[in-house]
């Protein structure tokens, strides 16, 4: 079958659906007088060839066709007939990608194709009425390790990484769980000490999304390309002197900085190389060898790693963190573009971070978000003496585009010392971008007595554009998990049982920052990964209608093998919803 009609004749009709009219010589062999061709409007022909050929009207941000890498490409054509007299045997298929014809069949079937967006031309032509209908199609060829979780397991010193990914077909939720990917991907190199994993994006084109691992042992942190599951940098390579001889527990990236902490409660931070005025040209910048903030002393025991919410929305360059030291909240604060941390600023908590006066009174009674507790005093984020910060968790990051500005919710758990109480703690963060700081007090109250709490267990879903923030803590013996409605009363509930004490409980998608805009929540959207100490994992759905009663979901259960499971990470392969 020769080619239908010319590459410059395609993007005609590409654009306008054409339907021309040609002359048939048998055995589909079809030649074109161009003078002939007639642009009708869709809808007015025999044939229509459908919008989802090239447009997810459900979900924007996705292609109407999507496939992983390896994965064969088949794509039906869909058309709807309007004349009746015709049948499909009156009908005839060419598939163009690029300039090859690659099918003449009514399903494209090819071969695997390398990661990427594809566009394509399928022409159907009606041989009974001498018309060519044409329309461009559209597909995605995602990476291998992208829309899943990144799964830290332990056995003894050694760590593995495995990857979860789900498919929702006709019988529901189905699993592909592969164990060891990032082994398997780097000559079967080891993993050992990992102390935390994070996923973020790099501000680049085109996008480059990373896994940092960070290590206590002489490699140090690293940073993995989550496409390939291949080693990007070695952190420890990246100093513009000596190494300094600490080892670095956690990392995390803001949209145009790198931050470590390290055991000894030091960051050392470094800004992104910048190409142009956006793109990061990652592992190009230096960390300096002296601890960031170093003139103030600092003991950073916890902070909020913003590297999901970074990856989301490009302006967030700071985070808040805790200065163990003298008990108080301090800002990290990414400025400039410069490879020494002259371009990173450190502001403690002060006075000038309190301008608005609808806040609960500083110093006043607790507050629940309905009631005061005269009973206990609201804290200071700048002098929290006589409490002990047991954790601190950021719980979704809300945008203000009029006022072109943005809102941190900090919660922490608090423990008196001088009673072994626990208190939630709640504050909300405001950042202009004109370098205004505020502080917001919002909730300070007491924990039920009867409600055991296992501090390292405390999750907060980050979620973007949402005030439908949930906080969740397991009990002692991490068989339950208990949910506390946060920034709004609703009190606190049990949500989820267990058989086997829970190792690790993470959220999938974190959901879309741009509702309404036509850019959809993918399929692991208010689902949790929860793995016990049986190994098992099971996928579980929360949402709204669970925190009513309505009992938690298990979408299904995949029987693991790689040891404790300690932690996990959901990767995404959009920045929408990472």
């Amino acid at each position: 079958m020769k080619k239908i009609i010319t590459s410059a004749l395609s993007a005609a009709l590409v654009c306008l659906c054409a339907v021309s009219c040609y002359t048939d010589k048998g055995n589909y062999d079809y030649s074109y007088n161009t003078d002939d061709i007639v642009f009708l409007e869709r809808g007015h022909g025999a044939i229509e060839i459908l919008e989802s050929m090239e447009v997810n009207r459900e979900n924007m941000l996705q292609a109407p066709f999507m496939f992983r890498v390896g994965e064969n490409v088949e794509i039906p054509a869909r058309y709807t007939i309007l004349d009746k007299s015709l049948t499909e045997s009156d009908l005839a298929f060419e598939w163009l990608l690029g300039d090859q014809v690659v099918s003449t069949e009514s399903v494209l079937r090819i071969d695997p194709k390398p990661v990427g967006d594809y566009s394509g031309i399928l022409h159907i032509l009606d041989t009974k009425n001498n018309q060519i209908y044409s329309r461009t199609y559209n597909f995605r060829v995602d990476p291998k390790y992208t829309d899943g979780w990144a799964i830290l397991s332990e056995n003894g010193a050694e760590n593995q990484i495995s990857y979860l990914h789900l498919n929702l077909g006709d019988n529901g939720y189905e699993a592909e769980y592969e164990e060891n990917v990032f082994a398997k991907a780097n000559n079967g190199e080891k993993l050992s000490n990992v102390t935390d994993i994070c996923a973020h994006m790099y501000d680049t084109y085109p996008q480059v999304f990373s896994l940092s691992v960070a290590q206590s042992n002489e490699t140090g942190p690293i940073d993995i390309d989550i496409h390939s599951m291949g080693k990007l940098a070695n952190y420890r390579d990246q100093f513009i002197g000596q190494v300094p001889d600490e080892n670095f527990i956690k990392v995390q990236s803001l949209s145009t900085a790198v931050l470590l902490l390290s055991d000894k409660g030091n960051i050392y931070a470094r800004t992104e190389e910048k190409e142009g005025f956006s793109d990061t040209k990652p592992h190009e910048g230096l960390f300096p060898t002296t601890p960031f903030g170093n003139e103030y002393n600092l003991n950073i025991t916890h902070w909020i790693n913003m590297s999901n919410m970074a990856s989301g929305f490009s302006g967030i360059n700071e985070t808040v963190a805790y200065d163990e030291n003298k008990h108080r909240c301090v800002v990290v604060h990414a400025v400039g573009s410069t490879n020494t941390n002259l371009g990173m600023k450190c502001y403690p908590f002060n006075e000038q971070f309190y301008m608005n006066s609808v806040e609960p009174n500083r110093n006043g009674p607790g507050f629940d978000g309905t009631n005061y507790y005269n009973d206990i005093t609201f804290p200071d984020p700048y002098d929290l003496s006589g409490y002990k910060v047991l954790a601190m968790k950021g719980c979704g990051r809300t945008m203000d585009l009029f006022a072109d500005a943005s809102f941190l919710s900090v919660v922490m758990l608090l423990q008196k010392e001088s009673t072994g109480k626990l208190y939630i703690y709640s504050f909300s963060f405001f950042v202009a971008s004109t370098g205004r700081y505020d502080v917001d007090l919002d909730l300070f109250y007491p924990l039920p007595d009867n409600l055991q709490i296992d501090p390292e267990t405390m999750l907060c879903r980050d979620f973007l554009g949402s005030s439908n923030h949930h906080i969740f803590l397991s009990n002692k013996d991490r068989t339950e998990i208990y949910y506390v409605k946060a920034l709004s009363p609703g009190g606190i509930g049990k949500i989820y049982s267990s058989d086997s004490p829970i190792t690790c409980f993470c959220p999938g998608e974190i959901g879309n920052f741009l509702p309404g805009w036509g850019m959809y929540d993918t399929i692991y959207y208010q689902l949790f990964l929860v793995a016990k100490e049986n190994g098992d994992i099971d996928i579980v759905r929360i949402d709204d209608f669970a925190y009513y009663g309505g009992g938690v979901e298990t979408v299904c259960t995949v029987k693991g093998g790689a040891g404790k499971i300690t932690q996990a990470c959901f990767l995404s392969n959009s920045s929408a919803n990472f």
